[in-house]
């Protein structure tokens, strides 16, 4: 299913990259959201399901935003940041370029979002269970909106 949210990306990408009231990118948010809504009443019984959909929605996320200002980075997962946060601060110190320490301190912010994100979730977790996962799909609601405001503000 992930494969299936990439491949959905990269089909819609092309044709919506010149659409002047709604960035390609928001639609993967605004999808995002959606499908998390849509998990949030399944039951139980069938977190297979709710496996693949949460699946997909990390293939759009990983395929919508896999760069930060020019640099290749993952939205998903951790390991791939922590590795090129070590190397880019590791080369800035023999290099003493300090745009590759810009970069590394980057991902070390990255990370610590992601970390601060799984702790709040594991929170909701606790105070709401299942619906939990209508706190993700609000998020990314919200960041829909915002990007809309911003869009018209430009």
């Amino acid at each position: 299913m992930l494969t299936i949210g990439i491949a959905l990306v990269a089909l819609i990408q092309y044709p919506l990259c010149n659409f002047r009231k709604i960035h390609w990118r928001q639609i993967g948010i605004l999808f995002e959201a959606l499908i998390l809504l849509l998990v949030a009443f399944i039951p139980q019984s069938n977190n297979l399901l709710a496996n693949n959909l949460i699946s997909f929605a990390c293939g759009v996320q990983a395929e919508s935003f896999r760069k930060i200002d020019g640099t290749p980075v993952a939205t998903i997962m951790c390991t791939g940041n922590l590795r090129s946060a070590a190397q880019l601060i590791c080369d800035s110190v023999y290099t003493k370029e300090r745009s590759m320490m810009k970069r590394g301190l980057m991902f070390y912010f990255m990370i610590a979002i992601f970390t601060l994100g799984a702790v709040l979730g594991n929170l909701c977790v606790g105070l709401w269970r299942e619906s939990a996962i209508l706190a993700g799909a609000a998020l990314l609601a919200a960041a829909f909106v915002l990007l809309l405001v911003r869009h018209d503000a430009e």
